[in-house]
Formats: structure tokens, C-alpha cells, sequence
């Protein structure tokens, strides 16, 4: 449910013309700050403070490309 507000409150930022230059940062933060969750953290504080689960199925593509990229 919170993500369909924060998809929300992002379709309507563009709406009303405010370009967010980073749009994928504004998404996470704007749950984190629904949440209450990580919301005075950066993005890799909250990394660090276990805000993710890097062991989920959905990073395993981020994870083969980042090792990729590491063995070039």
C-alpha cells in the first residue's frame, strides 16, 4: 500500500512540473520517510544500517552486473 502513495505522490511531482533530477533516490527516500524508517540516513547509510536485503532474489541481477564489472 505504501508504495502505491509514493508511486502516487512521484506521478504527481511530475504532474505540477517538478523535475526530479534523481528520481529513483526520491522514490526510496519518500518511503523511508513514510516508514519512518532510515529517513535521516543517506542511501549507503541506510545500506550499512540493514535497511535492504542483499540476499533477496531482486538484487541478484545488480549483483551479477556489479561482478561483472569488477572482473573487467
Amino acid at each position: 500500500m505504501l508504495l502505491k502513495i509514493v508511486d502516487d505522490a512521484m506521478t504527481k511531482a511530475e504532474e505540477v512540473g517538478e523535475g526530479l533530477r534523481r528520481p529513483h533516490k526520491n522514490k526510496l527516500h519518500t518511503y523511508f520517510s513514510l516508514t519512518d524508517d532510515f529517513v535521516g540516513l543517506k542511501i549507503g547509510e541506510s545500506a550499512k544500517a540493514n535497511a535492504f536485503d542483499f540476499s533477496a532474489k531482486e538484487f541478484e541481477s545488480l549483483k551479477t552486473l556489479l561482478e561483472e564489472m569488477l572482473n573487467e
